[in-house]
């Protein structure tokens, strides 16, 4: 069987294609979308925190408000909601980010979060990573568990909650502070669907466990029911 120079070509264009496009989402991978529904607080201390955390490079941010300090901090991009051609990025290239942070929301975008309201063009977008179970992670000036009791810390309390059964986590506003939760004691070496059980109960939603412990197939499972985070040190 003959094979024309025409479909030769046509092979060899799909083959390069498949490997550029293949390079394009290794490479963005490990991107973070770090989305900022308002005027961020404290910029210049955002921008610090994350350059000392080396995180700065992996950045793009999604903005709804012009921040010039976010603008000229030499990150991989900043997109606007504003802009059509921004938000069609976004959620175009929804799949190939690492993790969607968004930073310091309002306790009305998170409520909007929680009921599902799409017409908020940020909230499609953390629906969009929680339907292709990304890691969607709020960064907050503040504990929602350490809260002095009262009605309002109940109600902040129960609005997190709501969230982390969608698959939403919760960190302070810089990297390495994560709230909440737990790390497996070393008598935990076999991690079971009880155990995973007992540490939702308890509130936590991020479950670390030391290397070579043993984690059932129906640990697993429960955890992803219970929208619990295991990893491993």
């Amino acid at each position: 069987m003959k094979i024309s120079k025409e479909e030769i070509s046509s092979v060899i264009r799909r083959v390069l294609m498949y490997y550029v496009k293949k390079k394009d989402i290794a490479e963005d991978s490990d991107k973070i979308l770090f989305m900022i529904p308002g005027y961020p607080i404290a910029p210049e201390e955002l921008i610090a925190e994350y350059e000392l955390y080396d995180e700065l490079k992996n950045v793009v941010f999604f903005l709804e408000e012009e921040c010039p300090v976010l603008c000229t901090s030499g990150t991989a991009g900043v997109l606007y909601k504003g802009r059509k051609e921004d938000v069609k990025k976004v959620f175009g290239a929804t799949g190939r980010y690492k993790r969607l942070e968004i930073y310091a929301p309002s306790i009305d975008f998170l409520r909007n979060l929680r009921e599902g309201r799409e017409e908020d063009i940020f909230v499609r977008a953390a629906l969009c990573f929680l339907m292709t179970n990304k890691t969607v992670k709020v960064r907050l000036p503040y504990d929602p568990g350490e809260l002095p009791d009262g009605k309002f810390a109940k109600r902040i309390r129960d609005l997190a909650a709501d969230l982390w059964d969608m698959g939403v986590s919760f960190a302070g506003l810089v990297p390495g502070f994560e709230v909440p939760g737990a790390e497996a004691s070393e008598t935990d070496s076999l991690i079971t669907e009880e155990l995973v059980e007992m540490y939702y109960e308890r509130g936590y939603r991020e479950l670390t466990v030391k290397e070579g412990a043993v984690v059932t197939p129906l640990a697993l499972e429960r955890a992803k029911e219970r929208n619990v985070h295991i990893t491993t040190t």
